[in-house]
């Protein structure tokens, strides 16, 4: 557990308490998908959502749509709880004046292993279900401009999990925009010692004339900050366009039902927003796939997956 949780924390910031929203933002134009931690704005791909070991329950006869009775499962509660998370999503940095109508959330793909559900309860305890991947994904949801809600999200099992979200809003200019994020959740699993800031450098005394003062290490120790932004599939032609903070080694393939349906060939990519034109190993039959994309750097891998959908 310690050796996968150490796996899980290369994804990013750990977030283990406090609010945290999933919210679209337009930035120069640009529809993007972020996180907003407290009152700061963080990538999606640079954060982890940890779901401790307090946060697992047991169903309850009352709440069979989570399992059957008896059952554990992981819960990060709709009403605020000292010492968990408390996830949310919200469209208030977006105007009527940027966006026609309301901006839908939808969960595209959950990779891990077991069952996602998020679900409001009513008025009455009912659920009313947001997504609920056993069911099937995609899932949609349709938010109104200026809303800013709370859910409960439940995982059924403990482990490593990638859910993947596109947000979509029709902008007044006529044109819809998109965005698609991998979003990554560590749940039951005991959390190392969150990351604390740098301190500030102390003084040393002056070397000596003639030491060598150059770092045992300079390389980076953590994974690559990886960005999927676009993908786009003709034949056995893959368009894709990704941003990088560092030279990495980029392997990608395109998954249809859990199974491999194409490969490119592994490239070095340099740092930077890039467009990559790869040929892909077969041709992907028509109909939607997720683009899985992996890039290492020094040993540490990032992985990030972003919905195509292939036409004949």
């Amino acid at each position: 557990m310690r050796s996968f949780f150490a796996a899980a924390a290369l994804s990013g910031l750990l977030l283990t308490d406090g609010h945290v929203d999933y919210a679209p933002r337009l930035v120069d134009g640009q529809l993007q998908s972020q996180v907003k931690h407290g009152a700061v704005w963080r990538d999606v791909s640079a954060v982890t959502f940890v779901v401790p070991e307090a946060a697992r329950m047991t169903v309850p006869a009352s709440a069979g749509f989570l399992g059957a009775p008896g059952e554990t499962v992981w819960l990060l509660p709709q009403t605020q709880r000292a010492g968990l998370l408390w996830p949310g999503w919200n469209t208030e940095e977006l105007s009527g004046e940027q966006v026609d109508g309301d901006v839908t959330w939808r969960l595209d793909a959950v990779e891990g292993p077991g069952a996602v559900t998020v679900y409001q309860t009513g008025v009455f305890g009912d659920p009313q279900f947001v997504f609920r991947s056993a069911d099937g994904l995609p899932d949609a949801y349709s938010i109104p401009l200026g809303t800013h809600a709370h859910g409960n999200w439940v995982f059924s099992r403990a482990g490593a999990y990638q859910l993947t979200f596109t947000l979509i809003a029709r902008l007044r200019n006529g044109t819809t925009a998109t965005d698609t994020q991998t979003l990554a959740v560590a749940v039951g699993i005991p959390p190392s010692p969150a990351p604390t800031a740098t301190p500030a450098p102390t003084s040393s005394p002056t070397p000596a004339p003639g030491t060598d003062t150059t770092p045992e290490q300079s390389r980076p120790v953590s994974a690559p900050a990886l960005r999927a932004l676009s993908a786009r599939v003709a034949g056995r032609t893959l368009r894709l366009r990704i941003a990088l903070d560092r030279r990495a080694r980029v392997a990608v393939e395109l998954r249809r039902d859990r199974r491999v349906s194409a490969r490119a060939k592994p490239r070095t990519v340099p740092a930077g927003t890039r467009t990559l034109k790869l040929r892909l190993d077969r041709r992907p039959a028509a109909g939607r796939h997720l683009v899985r994309i992996t890039a290492t750097t020094d040993g540490r891998s990032r992985t990030r997956t972003i919905a195509v959908r292939v036409r004949n």
